[in-house]
């Protein structure tokens, strides 16, 4: 009896710290801690309000963990220009946008943000991390299972791609419907003081 509560206490002792920790820890440099976010690859952590019924106004906050574990929200990101893309994996339109996306996000100093929604829930993160490392992409991307930003953001149906330019302020300022190439997403951009 003696050995197996000795054999129970040391396997205790050595799983106990196997699960990959999703909260910021900035004494930690363990790189198990941010398994989970590598790639630029993060899930939702949390959403509110609701975008006005014109598609303009204040953009609902959305907040999500980066790759180094380290909270995000749209309201932290004030003072830049934002270019929020909303796409799914079985999308052929939002694949095709893509590029534009990606060269906007490295050649521009707009942050792109991509939120994933109206996929199957089952495995979604690991299923856009293998779409990820098939595109090389650069910008963050956000997992939405339940499609809550997408709800929020005004979101019926299947109508994708859609994105929206965020202001330095944090008001959306256009809407747009359907895939765009990199000069139509500029040509909106680009007016944003």
């Amino acid at each position: 009896m003696r050995i197996f509560i000795i054999f129970f206490i040391t396997v205790l002792f050595y799983t106990s710290g196997c699960i990959p920790s999703t909260e910021s820890n900035s004494n930690n440099n363990n790189p198990d801690t941010t398994l989970r976010f590598k790639n630029n690859i993060s899930a939702l952590y949390g959403t509110s309000g609701k975008i006005g019924s014109n598609n303009l106004g204040p953009a609902p906050n959305i907040m999500w963990k980066d790759s180094l574990g380290v909270t995000q929200s749209l309201d932290s990101l004030r003072g830049k220009k934002i270019l929020l893309n909303f796409w799914a994996l079985w999308c052929v339109y939002c694949d095709q946008e893509l590029s534009a996306l990606e060269s906007i996000s490295q050649t521009t100093d707009i942050v792109v943000i991509g939120v994933n929604v109206l996929d199957e829930e089952s495995s979604l993160f690991d299923r856009v991390k293998l779409y990820d490392s098939t595109k090389s992409i650069k910008f963050q991307l956000i997992t939405d299972a339940l499609s809550k930003t997408y709800i929020n953001y005004g979101g019926t149906g299947t109508e994708l791609p859609w994105s929206f330019a965020i202001d330095r302020q944090g008001n959306i300022v256009y809407k747009f419907v359907g895939a765009q190439t990199k000069d139509q997403f500029m040509s909106v951009m680009n007016q944003i003081p």
